[in-house]
């Protein structure tokens, strides 16, 4: 009587589980921008390497320092790259000069918006091969990809629960999740070397926070009273 009793159990689980489905949603936040990103490229060319990693760096110094009297802390001012090649100048296929290139790249931010204009002003005061552009960010980026996240995965069982309804069965327990972020970036603005001045108006929706989580749900089926098997 045991065994028998124990050999309907199996059977009666295996006939409760009736497959699985697999769904995908997205979640998505939109933020409004509070701060901004400068990304510095800072190119000096000499004929020796220690000159030119040199000029340079007295060009990051003097950039560094421009920022920190907007108010910038070090802690916001980091160093992407720094990177020393040999180049050369050619003439009908002849080489007629061969000398160093020096790169720093720093990534600068500012949590005031208005100060973009003096931003791009530190960076046009330098000479030489300077460039700038910004993009736009969120302090709140992290607790908005959170937020993005957990949409995600609603949008997933609301989408799984449409299906497995529509033949008849609901949904057991979750089988496997995963989640892939898709971060779009800021708004950006490329500088030529002209500084701008006044303060910058930015609408909501600059920024959204696309996520999405693929879910995996057991299958159950359902008798005609709607109660689980």
């Amino acid at each position: 009587m045991f065994r028998a009793t124990s050999l309907i159990l199996i059977s009666f689980g295996l006939w409760a589980h009736a497959g699985q489905v697999t769904t995908q949603g997205t979640g998505e936040i939109s933020l409004v921008p509070d701060q901004v990103h400068f990304l510095i490229v800072i190119r000096v060319d000499n004929d020796q390497a220690g000159r030119a990693l040199g000029e340079a760096d007295s060009q990051s110094k003097a950039v560094i320092d421009g920022f920190r009297e907007l108010g910038v802390i070090d802690d916001q001012m980091k160093t992407l790259s720094l990177n020393v090649y040999q180049a050369h100048d050619y003439r009908d296929g002849e080489v007629i000069r061969t000398y160093y290139v020096a790169e720093h790249r720093l990534r600068i931010t500012l949590d005031n918006l208005a100060l973009i204009g003096q931003g791009f002003d530190i960076v046009a005061q330098q000479e030489g091969q300077l460039q700038a552009s910004i993009q736009l960010d969120s302090s709140q980026r992290k607790l908005a990809m959170d937020q993005a996240l957990a949409e995600a995965i609603r949008d997933a069982r609301r989408k799984a629960t449409i299906m497995a309804e529509a033949e008849g069965m609901q949904l057991g327990a979750i089988s496997q999740m995963t989640n892939t972020r898709l971060l779009n970036p800021g708004s950006s603005f490329d500088d030529r070397g002209i500084g701008f001045e006044g303060s910058t108006t930015v609408m909501p929706g600059q920024i959204t926070i696309s996520t999405t989580a693929t879910v995996v749900y057991d299958l159950e089926l359902i008798d005609t009273t709607g109660v689980p098997f």
